[in-house]
């Protein structure tokens, strides 16, 4: 199979260990950068511990969902399930996000794109402001804000913290970034209120206990649930179709996420042989000639969030997997609602 390396691969190659002889050269410069990312982190964290940095409340309440290491735990489908209980609990949801990686002059980015078409029904709103957002959200008539990507941004005060960890690489290689994927130490994990392990069905049963042994051992009181990414259907030109709709058979992969091997993965277990992955930065803006060489593989499949930056570019012969967020066990809502109705 040929696979067209990116920047974003390459960087996840060399944290990871790999990376050949320009890893191996980068990853000391990283290590040593790491400690100066982890004090500014730190300092970052006790100021708003000790009250020396401002946290505004919104109007209503606010349910925050995010993750400990850089991008690709599944925050989308996370956010998309929680507005579908919602509206059916009656709490007039509104989705905040920040919308990083928008085209210029965009009011939303590719993530906040497929949301809001999804969800028709749901305010949303992009704002590095999270709290003129959330303001703007309560205007439009929202009852409930959810916080895409909000762990870490401790300005907007929220009421439950979901934090998702992808349990196939939970821990971003053990290391801060650069030198790793970790956002913050594991130990912040103190300061959530739930946490959601996904793609638990692409894990070894034993790495999921030993995983689940070391949460533990963390955040002992902290409620844990486990979730996978399971197909559930078919976008192109011609609309939505099934899982089934699709013929197995030779196909190219494209795709700008922070883990395209996770999405590889699915591809392959669902039966099709991956000949070819275009795989580009996260919330790259697609051109027409990233599409060169689209006569290598008789069909095309790429991910929601993709398709809606890619649709205007190769419609034919270009199918977007539709992915849902399902649990394995209970699920947080409970927890959630009972956190809401105090």
């Amino acid at each position: 199979m040929r696979r067209r390396r990116s920047r974003s691969s390459f960087f996840l190659e060399t944290v990871a260990g790999r990376g050949g002889l320009a890893g191996a050269a980068l990853r000391p410069l990283l290590a040593a950068l790491e400690p100066l990312y982890a004090a500014l982190a730190r300092r970052r964290g006790r100021r708003f511990e000790m009250g020396r940095a401002e946290i505004l409340r919104a109007a209503v309440p606010v349910v925050s969902v995010g993750n400990l290491t850089v991008g690709g735990t599944g925050k989308s489908p996370m956010v998309e399930w929680l507005a579908r209980r919602a509206c059916e609990a009656g709490l007039h949801p509104g989705i905040l996000c920040r919308g990083y990686g928008r085209a210029r002059g965009a009011e939303r980015n590719d993530e906040a794109t497929w949301l809001a078409e999804v969800l028709p029904e749901v305010p949303l709103v992009c704002a590095a402001d999270r709290a003129r957002g959330a303001q703007e959200l309560v205007s439009r008539g929202a009852r409930l804000v959810l916080l895409d990507d909000g762990f870490q941004h401790r300005r907007l005060a929220r009421d439950f913290d979901l934090v998702l960890l992808d349990g196939s690489q939970p821990f971003g290689h053990e290391h801060l970034l650069p030198r790793g994927l970790l956002r913050e130490p594991p130990e912040a994990l103190r300061r959530a209120h739930a946490l959601v392990l996904t793609r638990c069905d692409q894990v070894e049963p034993a790495a999921l206990r030993a995983l689940e042994a070391r949460l533990a051992a963390l955040a002992p009181e902290l409620p844990r649930y486990r979730a996978r990414h399971a197909p559930a259907g078919w976008i192109d030109a011609a609309g939505e179709r099934g899982l089934e709709a699709l013929p197995r058979g030779p196909v190219g992969l494209i795709s700008a996420l922070a883990r395209p091997a996770a999405f590889e993965r699915t591809v392959r277990d669902l039966g099709f042989e991956v000949l070819e992955h275009l795989s580009f930065p996260d919330h790259h803006l697609y051109a027409a000639r990233d599409l060169a060489g689209w006569e290598s593989a008789p069909r095309w499949l790429t991910t929601t969030k993709d398709w809606v930056k890619l649709r205007s570019l190769a419609p034919e012969r270009l199918h977007a997997l539709r992915i849902e967020l399902r649990f394995e066990g209970p699920d947080p809502w409970a927890a959630i609602a009972a956190c809401l109705a105090r």
